[in-house]
């Protein structure tokens, strides 16, 4: 299938190959770029200067859309010069412990910072999103999940970055939830598995339960795909083209001519 401009363009959560850029990130980055996507969205840089991680990002043809971080109150000028840095105009908070989603007032407190961070961030013209895991699938006592929640507190500068996968393990529609964060969900992390153990290995997108398909008709604000595994049975790499060929070829995502 031919790819389509307006389309949502295809990264990759470097993550998915913590295992090998902290020893070779130039050659980690140069094999991304074979899988078909256009981006990365970073990870830790393990100790790699940002300037050089973005130089060898550049050199591969990728494009860094946003990096994952969760910065303590003191860390976030640092953060936010990390990202500047790295050239990208987007920082996601990847995760939170448990208790800080557990009920109303740590949501809130939650909130709280999130809306700071993305005030300090307004200020070099970073937006500042938020990533999902299961926990944040927890309903509260009318009902929602403790993300909407999140989200109708919190400062409307934050985005979503629904990890659809994480949403589904949770026991929560992904489609259901993306629907009602609407034009919050500017990222959206594409992956696939049984979606029944946290320890469970992914597989290539369209290879497990999640209706991927369903999802991203409902993510209409969503410009980046984001392909994540954050346990892998096979290859990684192979997996990471297996999912770019799959959504391509289903005229879900933009990848790579």
């Amino acid at each position: 299938m031919t790819d389509t401009p307006s389309l949502p363009q295809l990264a990759v959560q470097l993550w998915s190959v913590r295992e090998d850029f902290p020893a070779d990130p130039g050659g980690t980055l140069a094999r991304v770029a074979t899988t078909g996507v256009l981006g990365v969205e970073y990870a830790s840089l393990a100790d790699h200067a940002p300037t050089d991680v973005r130089r060898w990002t550049e050199d591969a043809g990728l494009r860094g859309i946003a990096v994952h971080r969760a910065p303590a109150p003191d860390r976030v000028e640092a953060v936010l010069d990390e990202t500047q840095a790295l050239g990208v105009d987007r920082v996601v908070w990847q995760w939170v412990p448990t208790e800080r989603v557990a009920d109303d007032a740590a949501i809130g407190a939650l909130a709280d910072e999130l809306a700071a961070f993305a005030d300090r961030a307004a200020a070099r013209d970073i937006a500042v999103g938020f990533h999902n895991h299961w926990d944040e699938m927890r309903r509260l006592p009318d009902g929602r999940t403790a993300l909407e929640h999140l989200f109708e507190r919190t400062d409307p500068r934050v985005f979503a970055e629904v990890d659809m996968y994480w949403a589904q393990l949770g026991g929560v529609s992904p489609a259901s939830l993306v629907r009602a964060l609407g034009p919050r969900v500017r990222l959206l992390h594409v992956k696939d598995g049984p979606a029944d153990d946290t320890a469970a290995p992914h597989v290539p997108a369209g290879q497990g339960v999640v209706d991927i398909r369903g999802v991203i008709s409902v993510a209409g604000h969503a410009d980046w795909h984001v392909i994540e595994f954050d346990r892998c049975a096979t290859d990684v790499y192979e997996a990471i083209a297996a999912s770019a060929t799959w959504l391509v070829g289903e005229g879900l995502s933009r990848g790579r001519s």
